[in-house]
């Protein structure tokens, strides 16, 4: 699985103001424009850590499904796939996609891409936004054939600044500030930082996943 930026941030979970206070400068603008970089910088590389993010944005998960990926894959993931696309006890099956990043705030679209590059739009979804992480199932309406390539576009991240938790801009805080005063000497320390220890609780978990994320409800 593979993701992309489609609609990035229109604007970040800590101001430049902010973070001007928090780095005691004082009414001094003259490093504003590092100062965001700083700040851009810190936010995605949370976002990467913890799966989450931090401000509405546009993503689309890409899922790949050919028979390489199947010849791949070792016995047990093999096995796991094959119960997946056909379960003897079930009626009803659904093919489950775990969404990359959280909070999720909507489904934009799902599309399935075939060999030739034709693209077909899946309406026939259950999607579960609430749960972290979320998840849209497709149901046994839908015939997977090999190979394809599904594509999920959302909504991801909080709707404003005020509502980002504060630890975690806390930690946007902390990074910026360690950036500023490093930024002669870009070295880190191997242990846990502060920023760590901020923003560990709000780590998103994905459950082991195989290619194609397939699993049965």
């Amino acid at each position: 699985m593979s993701y992309r930026i489609i609609t990035p941030p229109a604007s970040e979970p800590v101001s430049v103001a902010d973070a001007r206070s928090f780095l005691q400068l004082g009414s001094d603008t003259s490093q504003d424009t590092m100062i965001a970089l700083f700040i851009q910088s810190a936010r995605e590389g949370l976002e990467r850590e913890l799966n989450r993010a931090l401000i509405n944005q546009t993503i689309e998960d890409e899922f790949e499904f050919s028979i390489a990926n199947m010849m791949s894959m070792n016995d047990a993931s093999a096995s796991n796939i094959i119960t997946s696309v056909y379960h003897p006890f079930f009626n009803t099956l659904y093919r489950r996609f775990t969404l990359h990043f959280a909070p999720v705030t909507s489904i934009l679209s799902v599309k399935a891409i075939d060999k030739d590059d034709v693209a077909t739009d899946i309406s026939d979804y259950v999607k579960i936004l609430a749960s972290e992480p979320a998840s849209v199932s497709l149901t046994n309406n839908f015939v997977f054939s090999y190979p394809l390539t599904i594509r999920i576009r959302y909504q991801a991240g909080y709707a404003s600044s005020d509502a980002v938790p504060a630890r975690i801009k806390e930690a946007i805080l902390v990074n910026v500030r360690h950036s500023f005063d490093c930024r002669m000497n870009h070295t880190m320390d191997s242990g846990m930082t502060l920023s760590d220890k901020l923003v560990s609780t709000y780590r998103v978990f994905h459950p082991e996943v195989h290619a194609g994320n397939l699993y049965l409800l």
